[in-house]
């Protein structure tokens, strides 16, 4: 496995119930991307088939579009530059945390 410290920000036991299922999503893609097997093209399917899944679960707001943002950008970096795993799990958390915001959003 590649061992890299941003894995410890996938955990979501520590958060409120309503929070938890926002978080858990990105749990699976962040252990796949340091998977010893890791699959760059599997991993772009994975972000492929989560982000319509963050579009009917999270909110319609500026976090949630945030969130898409971040997925897409990973799946680019997924795509050009395999060998930089740990960019691509810092937008992988990155898009987390703002589908967790999300959750918490409230309109100025």
């Amino acid at each position: 496995m590649f061992d890299h410290y941003l894995l410890q920000y996938f955990t979501w036991e520590h958060l409120p119930a309503n929070l938890q299922s926002a978080s858990k999503l990105f749990t699976e893609l962040a252990h796949d991307v340091c998977a010893e097997t890791f699959d760059p093209e599997y991993c772009c399917d994975a972000v492929k088939m989560l982000i319509p899944r963050l579009r009917h679960e999270l909110p319609d707001n500026e976090e949630s579009a945030w969130s898409q943002l971040k997925l897409r950008e990973a799946e680019a970096m997924l795509r050009d530059f395999p060998e930089n795993r740990g960019a691509t799990l810092r937008l992988v958390l990155e898009a987390k945390d703002c589908a967790v915001r999300s959750m918490v959003f409230k309109k100025q």
